[in-house]
């Protein structure tokens, strides 16, 4: 027996909970994200290819997918990296969206690593549909579901606790909404407002 490869066993996995929660014409919105905090690095590109493939096995198999990347850059600035110049030891703690480009060159440090980034997926053919998350936020996009959220914690946390086991192996292997990069507001409304649905 050939093995089944692990983009088609998780897609087969979404399809499976797609279809039962939400039928088999939902769309799919597969979701990958990061940090835009410095050089593009291994870590990043498996981030994403991860997520593009996935998605664009859904889209083979006749599923309307679609792929998302979160640019997570209202995370905090957390420390100067090699060649920037010492006094940004006074941005540490601010948005890295906040944080001026050290060269001058972008409107932020954020900027200047997601213009790298996106130049760089385009080669690869990897067009996902790029959100800023410091765009979302001032935008008050999360506001309702925030609020929401926060109504209703106590009956979250509780069902959270037995839900736990099922749902972190199930959201690691895949994201759906938006980054889980459980340092932002973000991936905890993502899994607050996933929880939700399910009751």
């Amino acid at each position: 027996m050939a093995a089944v490869h692990w983009v088609n066993r998780i897609a087969d996995d979404v399809e499976k909970i797609v279809s039962e929660r939400k039928g088999n014409l939902a769309r799919i919105v597969c979701a990958s994200g990061i940090t835009p905090s410095g050089v593009i690095h291994l870590g990043n590109l498996r981030e994403i290819i991860t997520v593009h493939f996935i998605a664009d096995e859904l889209r083979r198999r006749g599923r309307d997918a679609e792929h998302i990347h979160s640019w997570d850059d209202f995370d905090r600035f957390r420390k100067v990296p090699v060649g920037m110049p010492e006094n940004y030891a006074n941005q540490i703690g601010r948005a890295v969206c906040d944080v001026p480009d050290h060269l001058g060159q972008y409107p932020s440090y954020a900027d200047r690593h997601i213009a790298q980034f996106q130049e760089n997926m385009e080669r690869l053919g990897i067009r996902p549909r790029y959100i800023r998350q410091s765009q979302a936020y001032r935008e008050g996009r999360y506001a309702e579901g925030i609020q929401t959220a926060m109504s209703r914690r106590e009956e979250i946390f509780v069902r959270q606790k037995f839900q736990r086991v099922a749902a972190m192996r199930w959201l690691t292997n895949f994201r759906i909404g938006t980054k889980l990069g459980l340092t932002t507001g973000v991936g905890v409304l993502l899994v607050a407002m996933m929880i939700l649905s399910q009751m």
